[in-house]
């Protein structure tokens, strides 16, 4: 797979395939996680000190399970509409957004930690920068991703019948050159023995 240089589809594009019956298919391939997953978020929730949270791209919620269940002020953001209605009726006590992370409303510094998992690949290289850029500012303190990653610095992968609708990338590095000031505090490898898909996460600090 070679290096990709050239812009593929807009990011209103990926939007509209997430927000329609393609991302009603995604959602329901989706509806059952390994309990490790959340309860991973929650132990890294905690250790980091962290009361307020919002997940980019939480479809279900089913990542936040746990911190909600912790009584942490948790709020999720996602475009497919039926996926927040779901995660609403079985997700009590977390706060549910229809809405896109290309602008998120909410105010700066509004949460401790603002986070994607599985997310930042769908975002094409035309607006990456754009969301990191979100997911900092609603921050007070830190933001993370847990996604696929590559030595190089961006590769499109053909997914589910689109040629450019997921992109691995060195994120590490995106987020240390995009942001000089944010800090490294933790970054590993989950796999799915550990109720992940192979990702690898970043959490930084704002400086």
């Amino acid at each position: 797979m070679s290096e990709i240089k050239g812009a593929g589809p807009g990011p209103r594009d990926i939007e509209r395939l997430f927000a329609g019956e393609f991302g009603v298919s995604y959602t329901d391939r989706n509806a059952v996680m390994d309990p490790a997953k959340p309860r991973f978020f929650r132990e890294l929730f905690e250790r980091l000190g962290v009361r307020r949270v919002l997940e980019c791209g939480s479809n279900l919620g089913l990542n936040l399970g746990d911190a909600i269940g912790a009584g942490l002020d948790v709020w999720g953001i996602d475009v497919q509409r039926t996926a927040i209605e779901r995660a609403w009726a079985t997700r009590g006590g977390g706060n549910f957004v229809v809405g896109s992370i290309l602008d998120l409303p909410f105010r700066d510094a509004y949460f401790d930690l603002t986070f994607t998992c599985g997310v930042l690949i769908h975002v094409p290289p035309t607006a990456i920068d754009d969301v990191m850029r979100e997911m900092v500012r609603t921050s007070r303190r830190y933001v993370m991703s847990a996604e696929y990653h590559d030595d190089a610095d961006e590769v499109a992968v053909p997914w589910r019948g689109h040629d450019q609708a997921l992109w691995r990338r060195n994120y590490k590095k995106k987020w240390l050159e995009s942001f000089p000031s944010l800090r490294l505090v933790e970054e590993g490898y989950k796999s799915p023995e550990e109720g992940f898909d192979r990702i690898t996460y970043h959490v930084f600090e704002k400086a």
